[in-house]
């Protein structure tokens, strides 16, 4: 039996001591990182951060009051024409597409008025009987059907030996011009008060843009005038998003198309309206006023720290931007450049995390807290 040399047998045991102690310096470290930081509970991190409200000086600027609406082209509506006898048609003179004149004969129609009599002939020889009467003819009357106005014959589809009543449509006469038509909703309008005597039309594949005359705002087609339907219109941003009906169509405007354009039913335009111009005028951000039309409310800082001073103003233009200022502000003058609205905000609760959520009310301050004893009744009922 071997033994190791003695200096072997030191240096392993040297080593071995030397990892022992490597490892328990390890050990502690990792005990004191994990349960004595050196940090006390009063230097928990605690947000210091303030949330500063976003604010805007009144400034001077010119405002152009347009905005762009999709529609489609319509063809102008025509005049009916109508039977004014009743019979069957003998003869058709025109076919659609064709333009005629106020009075031009369309197509003849033959009625039958009665028959005729014949009388019973007479046997001239006793000894024979009398021949067999002749049938009755049937007498017939004509008649022509004319326009009733100047344009291009459609929907006409009249055939020989068709029956008419009087009265029954069976084609119209139209125009044959067409007209931009485009919804409305209530935001829109308001901004058309002054209305517009002309516009940009700007039609999908077609001519280059062109201005369209006679424009007409009036009531959209609906079925039911007090459900207006929903519009496919762009969100306008001065219209805001706490009225849910400013996206309601309210109306349509009209604009009749140049007889020296070329277009078609159906195709896809826009509208760009110019409703007015304002230059050199007190101007705001539309986030800052409480309401779109003619008087609106915004808000300024309060010198003393407290909830924002309510300041009323006279309106005018917007650019669904920027709208002016009649009176009520001064130029250089500090607003909030948001509306104060109910927002949640979350309170630090002073133990590095937050508390429950508080809703801010308009005018800066807390809502008042239930009363003693509220809360437990309300809990116990809903149990």
């Amino acid at each position: 039996m071997t033994t190791a040399p003695p200096r072997a047998a030191r240096r392993k045991l040297i080593f071995s001591i030397v990892w022992v102690v490597i490892g328990s310096i390890v050990a502690a470290t990792l005990v004191k990182l994990a349960f004595f930081s050196g940090t006390s509970e009063a230097d928990a991190m605690v947000p210091t951060g303030t949330l500063e409200t976003p604010t805007v000086t009144v400034d001077r600027s010119t405002v152009v009051n347009s905005f762009t609406i999709q529609g489609s082209v319509s063809a102008d509506a025509g005049v009916p024409i109508r039977a004014t006898e009743q019979g069957t048609i003998t003869d058709v003179f025109v076919k659609n597409g064709d333009k005629v004149n106020r009075g031009q004969v369309l197509f003849d129609v033959r009625e039958q008025i009665g028959q005729t009599n014949p009388e019973a002939p007479v046997s001239d020889d006793p000894d024979k009987p009398a021949p067999p009467a002749p049938s009755p003819e049937p007498i017939y009357q004509y008649h022509s059907i004319t326009a009733p106005a100047d344009g291009v014959i459609s929907g006409f589809n009249v055939l020989i030996k068709q029956n008419v009543t009087i009265g029954e449509e069976v084609g119209q006469i139209g125009p044959g011009t067409f007209t931009v038509v485009a919804d409305l909703t209530a935001a829109m309008q308001y901004r058309m008060l002054n209305q517009p005597s002309t516009a940009k039309v700007t039609i999908s594949g077609g001519p280059a843009p062109f201005e369209c005359s006679n424009v007409q705002i009036g009531a959209p087609p609906s079925a039911d005038p007090k459900k207006p339907a929903a519009s496919d219109q762009p969100a306008d941003p001065s219209a805001g998003s706490t009225n849910p009906d400013a996206s309601k169509v309210t109306g349509q405007v009209r604009c009749a198309v140049p007889a020296d354009q070329s277009v078609f039913a159906g195709l896809n335009a826009s509208i760009e309206v110019v409703a007015g111009t304002a230059s050199d005028v007190l101007v705001v951000p539309v986030t800052a006023v409480k309401g779109d039309y003619a008087t609106g409310i915004v808000y300024t800082p309060n010198p003393a720290g407290g909830p924002p001073l309510e300041v009323r103003v006279e309106l005018g233009l917007t650019d669904g931007t920027f709208i002016e200022v009649k009176s009520g502000l001064e130029q250089g003058q500090t607003i909030l450049q948001y509306v104060p609205s109910e927002v949640p905000v979350a309170k630090p609760d002073g133990m590095g995390g937050f508390g429950p959520e508080v809703v801010i009310e308009e005018n800066g301050s807390e809502p008042a807290a239930p009363e003693e004893g509220q809360g437990v009744e309300e809990q116990g009922g809903e149990g």
